[in-house]
């Protein structure tokens, strides 16, 4: 019997364990990770075009890294040694087979010589990373990382295919549906305190429901629990299935992805970028940072309709209004899609979307109504349709720290909806009846946004030096755009009469962001590549290693950098934005007496460094990295396409 024949029989004992073993193994998370890694690892083991070449270091995770993580649970012994029966099996076919080629395991032990031959293993999944030339398929994913929900969409480089995911979601009624959206609400219970992926429904016993934690990972580095829960969250995509690629095969696509690529608001720091690369590598979904790449959402939005016959050349506006922000996007859109340049588009962003509107809904015609049977609200109230986000984010804090906060946000989502159809609405909350007047919603809410949106639109088309009437077509996606429709395409319709006006259907929007994150391969010039490679943190961390006591100049100081290899030319603009002290959000997390800014002036032209704050981020940086999986330590090269 070959190698590949006793592989197929010791996956059948494993199909059969994964039955019979206790539910309460496979409820756990951890458990469930460790016993589906090496399964899956198995099943992509034997379809290797040669498994044995990956004998050696299949051993060393059985041995050292994979069995060793499972606890002795009480009354789950049982179960677990007949696990590590399957495993001892595993090991004994291996130890005899690298016995012929004159690899001695021993007693299922890694020798020291082996040791030293073994690379760090991160992963079940590292093992099966091969060249793409010798696995065929080139495959990657584009995730979209909503405020609400997660959608994902997988892009095969070679036939230029994709394949969105689904997610079969049991609700409250136990009814199974396709979801294209996994949810992305977390919750705590009154008896367990940790946070837990809520899905379509919570149980009876929930206490608090966060349902806008995207945003938090925009201004701190979350702790250890806060980034497992986001990595739990994206582990959901083992889970998911496709309408064309069989259970085994997409396995096989997520197993060997050469890059993942992300959505973001333009206008979000890199410390989202940070917080969010770190739980995806997390997952092992990809092994190293420089597979994660970031697209700004409006970019998102257009390459989402590549290949679709509706869009016509000429100038295009793109408007996302999604969950947290409003991303607008103007670009001159070629005939060959080709010849578009990250350059050739204008962006910006409004931080003020559906859950600004939700908010001044609750202000305005819900929180009085219940004014006093709650706490008060202690922090300053936003103005209606106003961004103002340091208010609204006090204001989402309080929300958050209540378990009616999510039944007042539920209601403000309900009353959006039903303005759409109705003039005039009326809403049981428990004793109350809450009633809203369309025209009034559309006054003291809604027209302050759009008038916003009119301001940032007309100096958009000023700085390129272009009138209306040269607007070709105005594209619409996002969830807020869709429950806003109506009145959205009016006030697009009274400033570009002669514009054609797309907005997504609720099907579309829901995958919209992730195809065209998905496209990216495609049009791999579209990605802001200074930024992918050198991130702030990684240019921060080299201004601390170059500043010394030396009295220098800005341009001495820039020389130094560009000796070490960094190309200052493009990201000069931010290594002196650092220097004047705009950091990453979440390096600074007490009060800091003296100077924020790097360096202070000495004499004309000549400073010198801060050294206490120096100092300071240097421990800071030191802290978060200690505890990550990335160490920012070189720049990120750009491997996009197929």
């Amino acid at each position: 019997m070959n190698f590949s024949d006793e592989l197929t029989f010791l996956i059948a004992d494993f199909e059969l364990f994964l039955k019979e073993i206790s539910t309460d193994v496979l409820s756990d998370a951890k458990h469930r990770e460790i016993l589906m890694r090496i399964y899956e690892f198995l099943v992509n083991l034997q379809q290797q075009p040669k498994p044995e070449d990956k004998v050696e270091r299949l051993a060393k995770v059985i041995s050292d890294s994979v069995i060793s993580k499972i606890p002795e649970i009480e009354g789950l012994k049982a179960e677990i040694e007949q696990l590590k029966s399957i495993n001892n099996k595993i090991l004994a076919k291996l130890i005899n087979l690298t016995s012929v080629e004159g690899t001695s395991l021993g007693n299922g032990k890694i020798t020291e010589a082996h040791k030293e031959k073994s690379t760090t293993i991160k992963a079940l999944t590292d093992l099966l990373s091969t060249a793409p030339e010798e696995n065929g398929d080139i495959w990657y994913l584009g995730l979209d990382f909503g405020t609400l929900g997660l959608a994902g969409v997988l892009f095969n480089a070679n036939n230029q295919k994709q394949y969105p995911l689904y997610w079969s979601l049991k609700d409250l009624d136990g009814i199974v549906s396709e979801q294209f959206r996994f949810p992305t609400l977390i919750y705590q219970s009154m008896v367990q305190k940790s946070w837990l992926l809520g899905g379509l429904n919570f149980p009876e016993d929930t206490d608090v429901v966060i349902d806008n934690y995207k945003s938090y990972l925009n201004w701190s580095i979350p702790g250890l629990e806060d980034s497992e829960i986001i990595s739990k969250l994206f582990l959901q995509l083992h889970g998911a299935q496709t309408k064309e690629l069989t259970q085994g095969l997409l396995r096989r696509a997520l197993g060997k992805l050469k890059g993942i690529i992300v959505n973001f608001p333009s206008s979000w720091s890199d410390t989202y970028h940070f917080n969010l690369r770190e739980s995806i590598l997390q997952t092992y979904l990809v092994q190293e940072a420089r597979q994660i790449f970031y697209l700004e959402e409006a970019i998102a939005s257009l390459l989402g309709r590549f290949k679709e016959q509706e869009l016509a050349p000429g100038w295009t506006i793109v408007i996302n209004a999604g969950n947290s922000t409003t991303e607008i996007a103007l670009v001159n859109l070629p005939q060959n899609w080709q010849k578009l340049s990250y350059t050739d588009l204008s962006l910006e962003t409004i931080s003020y979307a559906q859950r600004a509107v939700e908010q001044d809904i609750i202000i305005r015609y819900i929180y009085p109504l219940f004014a006093q049977e709650i706490p008060a609200i202690n922090s300053e109230l936003p103005q209606p349709g106003k961004i103002e986000e340091f208010k609204r984010y006090q204001l989402d804090q309080y929300l958050q720290s209540y378990s009616f906060g999510f039944s007042f946000l539920e209601a403000a989502r309900l009353i959006i909806l039903m303005l759409q159809t109705q003039t005039r609405v009326n809403i049981s909350l428990g004793a109350y009846n809450c009633a809203v007047n369309g025209h009034d919603f559309q006054e003291t809410i809604l027209q302050p946004y759009l008038s916003e949106q009119e301001q940032i639109l007309e100096q958009m088309l000023t700085e390129r030096n272009i009138s209306t009437a040269e607007i070709r077509q105005v594209i619409c996606s996002g969830g807020l755009s869709l429950v806003i429709s109506h009145h959205l395409q009016a006030w697009i319709v009274s400033k570009f009469p002669e514009t054609a006006v797309i907005i997504d259907t609720e099907t579309e929007n829901a995958i919209r962001v992730a195809r065209g994150l998905a496209y990216l391969p495609l049009f791999p010039q579209l990605l802001n590549r200074s930024r992918h490679q050198y991130s702030d943190y990684f240019l921060l961390k080299e201004l601390l290693h170059t500043l010394t006591v030396d009295i220098f100049t800005i341009e001495e100081l820039i020389q130094k950098l560009a000796h070490r290899g960094i190309n200052t030319r493009v990201c000069k603009k931010r290594l002196l934005s650092l220097l004047k002290g705009e950091f990453p959000p979440g390096l600074i997390t007490t009060n800091l007496p003296g100077e924020r800014s790097l360096i202070l002036l000495e004499q004309k032209s000549y400073y010198r460094v801060n050294i206490p704050l120096r100092d300071y981020l240097n421990q800071s940086l030191a802290t978060i990295l200690s505890q990550s999986l990335q160490q920012v330590s070189e720049p990120l090269l750009v491997h996009l396409g197929s």
